[in-house]
Parts: C-alpha cells; structure tokens; sequence
C-alpha cells in the first residue's frame, strides 16, 4: 500500500471514530450503556455479513481462535466499556483517553511480540500519555482552585476507557502478528460475527425487545447507533483491519491521538465545557503522535 494511502485511511478512521463518543452519547438518552453496545455489535454484524459473509469459509481453522479473541478483546468488550465510562465522562475526554492505545501497543509489542522501537517513538508515547494524565487528574485534583482546568473527571469511570484502550492494543497486535493473512473484508466480518449471538443475548437479558415502543427519543437514539455501528464500526473496522495489515501497531493505533480534536469539536458543539488546557493537553498529544511517526 502506498504511503498517501496509509495517511488518507489514517485520517478518515480519525474522522470516523472521533465522532463515535458523541453518536454514544446520543444514544445513551434512550437505551442503557448495555444496549448501545449489544446494538453497536448486532448492526455491525448484520451489515458485514452482507458485505462478506459469503468470505467466511475462508478463514483457514487454525485461526479461529484468534478471530474470537481479536473479536472479544477489540469489539465486544470495548463497545460495552465507552458506553459505561461515558455516563459520567464526557465526550470529548472519553476520546481523549483513547491515547493510551499507543502506549499500550508499543509495550506490549516489544514485550510479547520483540517490536523494534527506537528512542524517539517511546519519547512520542510518553508525551502522549503525558497530555492524557494532565487531562484526567488536574480537574480532578484543583477543581476547586482553578476553574480553567473545567469539570471533575470521575475516575473509576475513565478507568473503564483505559481497560478498553488496553484491550484495543493487545487486538491491534493480535490482528498485526496472527491474522494479517486473511483478507480485511473477510477478517472483519469474521470477528463480528463471532461476536453477534453475544451481542443479541445482551439485548435480549436487557429487555431491549419488550421495551422498544418506537418514541421519538427511541427512534432518534437508535438512529445515532446505526450511524455508529455501520460507518463508526462495520466500515472503520474495515478500514483498519486494511490499514493494519500494512502498516506498523504503532502507527495504525496513533489515530488514537487524533481522535481526540474531533471529539473536541463534538464536545464543543454539543455544550460541552472546553477549555485553554483541554486545548493545550490536545496539543502536547500531538506532538506525541508526530514523534512516533517520524521514529527514524
């Protein structure tokens, strides 16, 4: 693949899933966190086997094992954990936290895979993370002193995204160094589907079924996870399941750092507090991501 055409993939991944925190967002008004998981995972699925499901037989049966995990640890748990996490945290900082993936691919790339990383991309990382941890404890720590630093973040909450963030990387290495052998179309509906009847058993032990009435708020909510689950998870993951077989963890993972200005845009038009050091946390990220692309 051409070097343009990692970057043009690059930045419509950040597009696409800098949006999803504020499509989560809307549809957390009508339906559990729960629900908008199960239903993020059931819509994918459907529309991939539409795309792909003929391409399933493919996938060689010594694979399957890391289909399913790749499939648990990078769609089915992580879809169930934003959702969560974003009951309490905002849009904007939830696509913030997304910058730990690097820092979490990178590590465990060169401890369970032996990845070559040079001094600068861990230099970019730890940049990165620096901005997110700024971001995530001096709200919380001088709320009451500095009101520029914007709303106390709850924690336990955020810690949900870094669980997910983490499960994200192990599924950007996995992806990388066990699966990058089947073709993207085929790879993605493989892991969607491996996950759809767990996705229809929450909905179902949710009451999704008996309590849907077709409301307004229902219809509109439900409109916001379609956009989610077709264009932020079916098409994104294609896009990076293809991105990923031929680029490097660590680049592919570093939308992660620009997801978070997109997020920031939602987040501002939706009413969100941003401030200066929001901007300012934004901006050391960036540099961050600047670092480990150019590692050499």
């Amino acid at each position: 693949m051409k070097e343009y055409l990692k970057w043009i993939i690059l930045i419509v991944l950040t597009l696409t899933w800098g949006s999803s925190f504020f499509l989560i967002k809307k549809g957390l008004v009508a339906f559990s966190p729960y629900q908008v998981g199960a239903l993020r995972i059931v819509m994918a699925a459907i529309s991939l086997l539409i795309i792909g499901g003929k391409q399933l037989p493919k996938i060689p049966t010594h694979s399957y094992k890391w289909v399913f995990l790749a499939g648990l640890l990078g769609s089915f748990f992580p879809l169930f954990l934003f959702p969560l996490a974003e009951e309490e945290v905002d849009s904007g900082i939830a696509g913030v936290l997304n910058a730990l993936v690097p820092l979490f691919t990178l590590i465990l790339g060169v401890i369970f895979f032996k990845n070559k990383s040079s001094k600068r991309q861990f230099l970019g990382v730890f940049l990165g993370l620096i901005g997110t941890i700024l971001l995530i404890f001096l709200p919380t720590l001088f709320n009451d002193q500095a009101s520029f630093l914007g709303k106390e973040v709850s924690i336990p909450h955020a810690l949900l995204i870094v669980l997910a963030t983490f499960m994200y990387a192990i599924n950007a290495l996995v992806i990388k160094h066990k699966l990058s052998h089947i073709n993207p179309i085929t790879l993605t509906t493989g892991l969607f589907s491996s996950i759809a009847i767990l996705g229809l058993i929450v909905l179902i032990y949710t009451g999704f079924f008996s309590t849907f009435d077709f409301s307004p708020k229902q219809v509109t909510s439900l409109g916001y996870i379609s956009i989610l689950a077709i264009a932020g998870t079916a098409i994104a993951m294609l896009l990076f399941n293809k991105l990923m077989q031929h680029s490097s963890a660590v680049f592919v993972s570093s939308v992660t750092y620009l997801m978070p200005i997109v997020a920031l845009l939602w987040g501002i038009l939706d009413g969100e507090q941003i401030t200066l050091f929001h901007i300012g946390c934004f901006g050391i990220i960036i540099i961050g991501v600047l670092m480990i692309n150019r590692s050499k």
